[in-house]
């Protein structure tokens, strides 16, 4: 399973670590979703593939025509695939990619910002990260640019700040683009629930929005916090670290993704399973891949196809699609080989 959420530190590797809603999406991309998505099924799903399977998919799918689309809540589609690539609904709009160029569709499939971009990220508070002629810059739910394209790369905004590169140095940056440099990263993702991973001299940590390390770079990879937990690696294992800088669930699962709603998703040798806050296992690992649980329903695949289950593991909709994707506002988006 992917998780959108993997190599982050390039933008491509960025996307694959996002994710939300009750739209779905089904399909193996040229995305870096594949393990890190979420479900589909009632209101509003998630999806999240790891990064390993996602390479695996993506092997799988390669050479498989396909497209993207979105299906509501009862499986039903509600846009039509037809879009090369595509990401998660988020404030209303999701990303569609139409002839090498991504823009902006609306839930009723209409392309509301046309496709004129090189790369973009999901609409967040208010504006999208968006790369023109090589630079990156953000825009709003119009299309007008509202902070200019200068950076190497920019990332998303979150609790009011935006993570960027520029000139090799990493930073942050608020609503109108000012600049709070609190000291020089290899790399940074942004802020959660009061922290952002950080990378320094070749390891991770986190620091609060003061700038200050909270818990030191030890770690060999760290993610987002959500719920309390940040996902960190050891020696090529993960477990969850708290805000106070313990490990409660110590490092020991091939790969992981993020908690959402009290569970988090993790591989145990080569099954995907799902694991209490505790750390014991709500859901034994059985799954080739899977996904984050999200209004109640998870992604998973099945004999070689996709379909979303609830936490007592009932397939609320049939494993139908090539890939699923995370619900979120609704719609979850899919994928559809010509097959």
């Amino acid at each position: 399973m992917l998780m959108g959420e993997i190599i982050r530190y390039s933008e491509n590797n960025v996307r694959a670590r996002e994710r939300t809603g009750s739209i779905s999406r089904c399909a193996f991309p040229g995305n870096r979703w594949a393990g890190r998505s979420r479900k589909t099924v009632t209101a509003t799903n998630r999806v999240c593939l790891t990064f390993h399977d996602l390479i695996g998919q993506r092997a799988k799918m390669i050479n498989q025509e396909g497209r993207w689309g979105f299906i509501n809540c009862s499986g039903r589609i509600i846009i039509q695939p037809r879009y090369d690539d595509a990401r998660d609904f988020a404030e209303g709009l999701a990303r569609a990619k139409v002839s090498g160029k991504w823009g902006y569709i609306d839930r009723g499939g209409v392309m509301v910002i046309p496709p004129a971009y090189e790369d973009a990220l999901d609409f967040s508070e208010g504006k999208a990260s968006v790369k023109i002629s090589g630079r990156w810059g953000f825009i709003d739910r119009t299309g007008k640019i509202v902070i200019r394209p200068t950076y190497d790369f920019a990332g998303r905004f979150s609790e009011g700040l935006a993570s960027v590169k520029q000139d090799g140095a990493w930073a942050y940056i608020d609503n109108e683009g000012a600049h709070f440099k609190y000291m020089q990263f290899y790399n940074s993702w942004g802020f959660y629930e009061g922290l952002s991973n950080v990378q320094i001299n070749g390891r991770w940590g986190y620091i609060n929005k003061l700038g200050k390390i909270v818990i030191r770079p030890k770690f060999s990879d760290a993610r987002r916090f959500s719920e309390g937990f940040g996902r960190v690696q050891i020696s090529s294992k993960w477990g969850f670290v708290d805000a106070a800088g313990n490990i409660p669930i110590r490092p020991r699962f091939v790969d992981a993704l993020d908690f959402s709603e009290g569970l988090a998703c993790v591989k145990e040798n080569d099954c995907w399973g799902y694991i209490e806050r505790g750390g014991s296992f709500f859901i034994r690992p059985k799954y080739t891949s899977a996904g984050s649980f999200s209004e109640g329903f998870a992604p998973v695949e099945a004999q070689g196809k996709w379909g979303y289950m609830d936490k007592c593991e009932r397939m609320l909709i049939k494993p139908l699609f090539d890939y699923a994707g995370e619900f979120r506002e609704g719609l979850a988006r899919v994928w559809l080989s010509k097959r």
